[in-house]
């Protein structure tokens, strides 16, 4: 009797483990994003680092601080890169970066751009896929406390949806998504020139606030940067004849002015 239950048991054991491991090989694997490896990374940072200080000459001096031509707040988001701003070399852009391009939570930051470098202009920039009002849209509660803290700021620019026209009982979700971010402009544009109004009265500083087109609504070309809030004026005629735009050329003043669109025929087609 104790030899068959102890082979009973040794039988059991065998086949328990067996169908633990079968389980175990069974989960699923969560996959990383795919992505360069660190140390290839790490070797292409430090090689673009030394091909750009071998153009350097030895004697120069890289501690200088130069006015920067803006203070460029926009969204967290790599796809914003600077060149679609100012790529020029000796051209710094003073750049902070958050999630939803939000003055509340970079206060320290822009303050210092503007009163203590002393940039003539604030850039405030959405887009058309802001990954951050997204995320802001669809839920944010299983986030990270960090994340969910700066998002929850949103809720105030955002807590009036924007005007959808006359066809608002079913709007389309990038509409949607696009309104949204011209509305979080405006409202952080709006913040900028109370906090910074001394300065704007005083000729010292623009307000400028718009909408990097990465999905091409605005029908003007990927990438296009949409001018749609100049010192808290909306109105596309206005900020036309506002005294800043007066040496622009015509083109880019079409181009980038104002955040008209071209109207959609039924069934999606421009």
């Amino acid at each position: 009797m104790p030899r068959n239950f102890f082979l009973f048991l040794l039988t059991f054991c065998i086949l328990a483990g067996q169908v633990t491991s079968s389980a175990a090989e069974m989960q699923p694997v969560r996959k990383l994003r795919a992505g360069l490896p660190p140390f290839e990374v790490m070797e292409k940072v430090l090689t673009t680092n030394q091909q750009f200080a071998n153009k350097i000459k030895a004697n120069t001096d890289l501690t200088e601080l130069k006015t920067p031509y803006l203070t460029w707040l926009t969204d967290a988001d790599a796809r914003l890169e600077e060149r679609l701003i100012l790529n020029a070399p000796g051209k710094p852009i003073y750049t902070i970066r958050n999630l939803g391009n939000q003055l509340a939570t970079s206060l320290g930051s822009i303050d210092f751009g503007v009163r203590h470098l002393h940039t003539p202009i604030l850039l405030i920039t959405g887009s058309t896929d802001s990954l951050a009002i997204r995320l802001f849209k669809e839920g944010y509660q299983d986030m990270d406390g960090s994340i969910r803290k700066d998002l929850d700021h949103l809720h105030l620019p955002l807590a009036h949806p924007a005007p959808q026209g006359k066809n608002s009982k079913n709007p389309n979700p990038t509409e949607q998504l696009l309104r949204t971010a011209e509305a979080n402009v405006d409202f952080q544009v709006e913040q900028a020139v109370q906090r910074y109004q001394e300065r704007i009265h005083g000729g010292r500083l623009v307000v400028v606030g718009g909408i990097i087109d990465l999905a091409n609504l605005y029908a003007r070309g990927p990438g296009c940067l949409i001018i749609t809030n100049v010192n808290n004026e909306r109105k596309d005629s206005k900020i036309k004849r506002l005294r800043l735009m007066n040496r622009l050329q015509q083109k880019l003043i079409n181009t980038h002015i104002g955040r008209f669109r071209p109207l959609r025929k039924k069934g999606g087609s421009k």
